[in-house]
């Protein structure tokens, strides 16, 4: 994404996918991908979901490809206390190339204090990047992964995001099955959809879920897909 300050508008309770620059802390000047609403926990959401979404939780989710202005919004919680998930983004930005920046203190008055950091690389028009978010003890909260749908290997990258040793989540391979199955239904429901915003099914799997969007935005070099892995404070 070409340099830009994006602002940060409001820090509602809630969240759904948007534009990637929402989510960027006011005054924060960044040449990376920065993550959207969905990588961010409730305080980082700039606002509820479009129609009715805002009234519906993720009980409600659909069961098939929806828009993503349909879908119901995300509250982010912390995934487990004491569960950091630095062992897993360290294999994550090792196996990838990817270095991540400091984390940011997210800090407004009135609202959750987080952490945030995130990383991408580039090259031939495409972007990989991840995004963290965690509590202010270091809890992880979420994980977005971003890529470039033209990008070889894409698919690979989304399967090392779901990698996460999670406490409490079914195996790895259950994930990375939902992850394949899932995927073509996105992709069908996108070219349906006219390039449209598309999410997943939610795959719930201990005090995680992940859903998996497409998109279309140019400084993601087109077409890309964001994997958001989030704590859901139940099992």
């Amino acid at each position: 994404m070409a340099a830009a300050v994006a602002l940060l508008a409001v820090l509602a309770g809630c969240s759904s996918f948007h534009h990637p620059d929402a989510s960027r802390p006011a005054g924060a000047v960044s040449a990376e991908p920065v993550p959207t609403e969905r990588s961010a926990p409730p305080s980082l959401a700039a606002s509820a979901s479009p129609g009715g979404a805002a009234a519906r939780g993720l009980a409600d989710w659909p069961t098939e490809p929806v828009a993503d202005k349909e879908a119901p919004e995300i509250k982010a919680a912390v995934i487990k206390p004491g569960y950091t998930g630095e062992s897993a983004l360290n294999r994550l930005t090792a196996a990838w190339g990817l270095s991540m920046e400091a984390r940011q203190r997210v800090d407004f008055p009135g609202r959750p204090t987080v952490w945030h950091a995130a990383g991408s690389k580039r090259g031939g028009g495409t972007v990989t990047s991840i995004a963290a978010v965690w509590s202010l003890d270091g809890n992880l909260m979420s994980l977005s992964c971003y890529v470039t749908a033209s990008v070889p290997r894409g698919v690979d990258f989304l399967r090392d995001c779901v990698d996460l040793d999670l406490p409490g989540a079914a195996p790895v391979s259950a994930t990375a099955a939902w992850l394949d199955a899932v995927e073509p239904r996105v992709d069908s429901a996108f070219a349906a959809g006219h390039g449209a915003a598309v999410d997943s099914p939610l795959h719930r799997s201990g005090t995680a879920a992940a859903v998996l969007q497409r998109a279309h935005d140019e400084s993601y070099g087109g077409d890309y897909y964001h994997l958001h892995v989030f704590g859901t404070g139940t099992g």
